[in-house]
């Protein structure tokens, strides 16, 4: 079945451990956590840039410590609001020179037009008597043809070296053509791993830093255990896919006073909104450096429960009862994740219900189901 894990950070003392600020210091600081967390992701600003030092800014209170961050924050700020801001002067410069260079082609353009057009009319007013018929005919076609191919070069060469004449589809299928991308990285940064499919009869795992939980050995542990005590064999594992012909859907608040709406996101501003989260978390993390403690790691595994008729003639016709199945599978996923004798996780009150129902051969277990298994 498919297996997949989530994991939820909380923000505000990652961001405090980084900083190097007194626990707590960032609870209320609404605005200014924001503001760090856009600087982190958009403007990739180291986070030594704005962490609080104690040799540089002095030994303070936490509010101290928090203003001294605010502040640092504030200088970034003005430095990007100056790069901007020479950024836009020198695109008004450039554009003026481009319009500038258009204008001086635009009149060399025309001026040589003019002269063409000068020649042309001079021939015509040649008095072509003086020099025999043909001859002068001759000379007059070769004339007015060198003319006409004089107006052709000209303008072909103002025509080509002038790119702000062309016309918007041209000039647009022309930078489509040479920004093309190639869909070979895609396809590389698309492969996948898949995990292997036998296992160790348990999830607790022996490492050189001691006993770690191997959860990739979850779906194969509980196809084993579905296997041997669900006597029914109602249970399957379920793969979950993701449609990929939909958009995903986001709901949020855009600001503290705006209304929740719900936008679609499609590939590239999934791929857009995943990169920026990486980035977040290779700042809060130093690049691996530290270590995350306030977080909660969620492993999800897809299981389905089903029934081979209706729920009237479960009930009704064939005389059982479907709660007690899904106690009894209820039961089997528990003992596995917790790796426990499925007694011990029913109250007393409880156990003989169980026991004569449900699941009497799982509360005759004297060991947990992983055991029972390598035994």
């Amino acid at each position: 079945g498919t297996l997949f894990a989530m994991v939820a950070i909380e923000l505000k003392p990652q961001l405090e451990r980084v900083l190097a600020l007194p626990p707590d210091s960032l609870a209320k600081e609404i605005a200014l956590v924001e503001e760090l967390i856009e600087l982190f992701t958009k403007y990739h600003v180291p986070s030594d840039v704005l962490k609080y030092s104690e040799h540089i800014d002095g030994a303070g209170s936490a509010r101290h410590q928090v203003d001294a961050v605010r502040k640092h924050c504030a200088d970034v700020r003005a430095m990007i609001k100056k790069a901007r801001e020479d950024e836009l002067k020198a695109a008004e410069e450039e554009a003026r020179k481009r319009e500038l260079e258009s204008h001086a082609r635009s009149r060399r353009r025309y001026r040589k037009r003019d002269a063409a057009v000068s020649l042309l009319s001079l021939e015509d007013n040649f008095d072509t008597n003086m020099l025999d018929g043909a001859m002068a005919s001759s000379l007059a076609v070769g004339s007015s043809r060198g003319a006409v191919e004089l107006m052709d070069d000209e303008c072909g060469a103002d025509e080509v070296l002038c790119e702000d004449e062309m016309p918007p589809e041209e000039a647009g299928e022309a930078a489509a053509g040479d920004d093309a991308p190639s869909g070979g990285e895609d396809a590389a940064n698309e492969q996948e791993r898949e995990a292997a499919a036998t296992g160790s009869g348990s999830l607790v795992v022996e490492d050189d830093g001691g006993k770690l939980i191997d959860y990739s050995q979850l779906p194969v542990m509980l196809d084993r255990h579905y296997s041997k005590y669900d006597v029914d064999g109602g249970v399957r594992p379920t793969y979950v896919k993701v449609a990929e012909s939909q958009p995903w859907r986001r709901r949020r608040h855009k600001g503290l006073l705006s209304e929740a709406h719900t936008e679609s996101i499609n590939s590239d501003e999934q791929r857009h909104e995943r990169n920026a989260a990486f980035d977040l978390l290779d700042a809060i993390t130093r690049s691996g450096a530290l270590v995350i403690d306030d977080a909660q790691y969620h492993v999800v595994v897809a299981a389905t429960h089903s029934f081979a008729h209706t729920i009237t003639d479960t009930v009704v016709q064939h005389n059982v009862n479907p709660i007690e199945k899904c106690e009894r599978t209820s039961l089997i996923v528990a003992s596995t994740l917790h790796d426990a004798v499925p007694s011990a996780l029913i109250k007393r009150p409880q156990q003989q219900h169980l026991i004569d129902f449900s699941a009497p051969v799982l509360m005759a277990l004297k060991t947990a189901p992983a055991d029972d298994a390598r035994a």
